[in-house]
């Protein structure tokens, strides 16, 4: 598992369901929707472009950089201007970077530490592995069912582990089980978490000890574990089939769960999972994990700024009709403990296909997401960039987003693309101008127009959700907890082998 804290599927794809409600984040008035909320103001236009290999799944963004891993290779993106930094080329880096210290991280044949600021590589370990974690001064990896616990400034081993033996009452007796064929899984603030294999049908997590190694803590007896994720005292697990769970690791005890889930992701103070439907289900952290509100027709997970969850909303083809004004592509952002909508940023044609998820990735101010084939960063106030050599800002969506700020003040119809094309990627000043690309620009606050911006999800960089190595997701058809208990059965674990047993 990455320290990206998400865990989707491998292959899987989010599906655009219908007829289903929502509990929270319903519609709301455009006409009543503020230009932002206290953590993240509505972008009005795009900023960039970049065209260059990279993959959103794997988008990593810390201070002035965004980072990305494609084909082995990891890209580093000035995110003022779109332009390419630096790139390794072919590694063998595999899955979403991981940054901390001034130094990028990445899983792969083999894992590696990359200077941040130049792209060199500071180390390699010795052997190749597709799960990592960064923290507590380490990098926690596995192969062949042994953890490996990495000084994070030269790689070298600090200690290692392949097997455990806990203590478990059932029925009213302790038992002792070794638990073996470890896999490294996440950290939070006080251990790192591992999975592994008990016997035929039984599964646990376990919390060790980040600098020796020593078991501190077990989950109890689990489903079996494809992906795991801790964030904020809680963790969520993927099994292999098709449900997500979140737990509260200091009791023990499941608060959530999503089915059937394509995956989850910790952001900020929020916990996201994702069903084939379409539905995203939001529980808030700071609320204890209670299921705070429910969207539909979700295009990707959530990303969190302060309280503010900023997400890709892609309506029904079947659902909704062309003369509807719903039916539309957008950014949204929503309240993250009520799930109101506080803005939105429209598209002003349909470019998501049905069946497929999206990715975004955010810092402060800006939504990176993809469009068309190209990269986009979408923010308020953007200003036209130089023409970096990697970027290709050239389609005046800034200006158009400055037209459709007049619109918003009465003035044109917001369906009109303008009448002019300077080609040099727009401006953040008020002085006019438009672009002969009516993807992008228009911002939705005024009318059904709404107005647009960019994404769109690219057959080769987004089609599937994001890679974890190993996972494989489940084909159960059941649903709810039927299906659960049907698969329980299927693996030969009743109910007394739940994640709340006591352990040691």
């Amino acid at each position: 598992m990455w320290k990206r804290r998400s865990v989707l599927a491998t292959g899987a794809a989010l599906s655009i369901g219908t007829g289903l409600t929502s509990v929270g984040a319903a519609e709301a008035d455009i006409d009543e929707l503020p230009d932002g909320g206290a953590d993240f103001t509505r972008p009005d236009g795009v900023a960039w472009r970049y065209d260059g290999p990279r993959d959103t799944r794997s988008a990593t963004v810390e201070g002035d950089r965004l980072y990305t891993e494609s084909d082995g290779t990891v890209y580093a993106i000035d995110t003022a201007d779109g332009s390419l930094v630096w790139e390794t080329g072919d590694i063998g880096a595999d899955g979403p970077p991981v940054v901390e210290g001034g130094i990028v991280y990445v899983a792969g044949e083999p894992v590696q530490a990359i200077d941040a600021e130049t792209g060199e590589v500071n180390w390699e370990s010795e052997f190749e592995s597709f799960e990592m974690a960064v923290g507590h001064g380490m990098v926690y990896t596995s192969e062949d069912g042994t953890v490996h616990a990495l000084d994070a400034e030269d790689g070298s081993i600090e200690w290692e582990r392949n097997e455990l033996t806990v203590e478990w009452e059932i029925s009213g007796e302790t038992e002792e089980f070794t638990v073996d064929s470890l896999v490294a899984g996440d950290t939070d603030d006080d251990l790192v978490y591992v999975s592994g294999d008990v016997e035929t049908g039984m599964f646990t997590v376990a919390g060790l000890d980040p600098t020796t190694g020593e078991l501190e803590m077990t989950m109890g007896r689990t489903e079996q574990v494809a992906g795991l994720a801790a964030e904020s005292g809680y963790m969520g697990i993927q099994p292999t089939f098709d449900y997500s769970f979140l737990y509260d690791i200091s009791t023990k005890e499941r608060v959530g769960s999503v089915y059937p889930s394509v995956g989850y992701t910790f952001s900020g103070d929020g916990f996201f999972g994702a069903n084939r439907y379409g539905d995203v289900s939001a529980y808030d952290l700071s609320a204890g994990g209670e299921l705070a509100w429910e969207m539909e027709y979700a295009q990707s997970l959530p990303q969190v700024v302060g309280d503010t969850a900023i997400v890709l909303y892609g309506p029904s083809s079947v659902k909704h009709t062309p003369e509807e004004s719903e039916d539309e592509d957008r950014v949204v952002a929503y309240d993250l403990a009520t799930g109101e909508e506080q803005w939105r940023y429209v598209f002003d044609e349909r470019e998501w296909t049905h069946g497929s998820m999206s990715a975004i990735a955010v810092d402060d101010d800006t939504v990176y997401l993809e469009r068309d084939g190209e990269l986009l960063a979408l923010r308020s106030e953007t200003e036209a960039p130089d023409d970096p050599e990697d970027s290709d800002p050239g389609d005046d969506e800034q200006d158009e987003s400055d037209e459709q700020d007049e619109d918003q003040q009465g003035g044109k119809d917001d369906s009109d693309p303008g009448d002019g094309d300077s080609g040099n990627g727009g401006s953040g000043s008020d002085n006019g101008g438009s672009s002969g690309d009516d993807d992008d620009g228009d911002v939705g606050n005024g009318n059904d127009g709404n107005g647009d911006a960019g994404n769109e999800t690219n057959a080769e960089n987004n089609s599937d959700a994001d890679n974890v190595p190993g996972f494989t997701a489940g084909g159960g058809l059941l649903g709810g907890a039927l299906g659960l208990e049907w698969l329980r059965r299927k693996a030969g674990v009743d109910e007394s082998t739940s994640v709340n047993d006591p352990s040691e």
